[in-house]
């Protein structure tokens, strides 16, 4: 049981390491188009 909780918060841990990617590129794009 454990070690399926564990893997469940390790994928969950990686699924939001990528949305906080995804947003971290899109604050970049939008911050490049404010500045040229």
């Amino acid at each position: 049981v454990n070690a399926a909780l564990a893997k469940i918060q390790s994928e969950r841990a990686i699924q939001k390491a990528k949305e906080a990617e995804e947003r971290l590129r899109e604050a970049e794009r939008e911050a490049a188009a404010i500045l040229g």
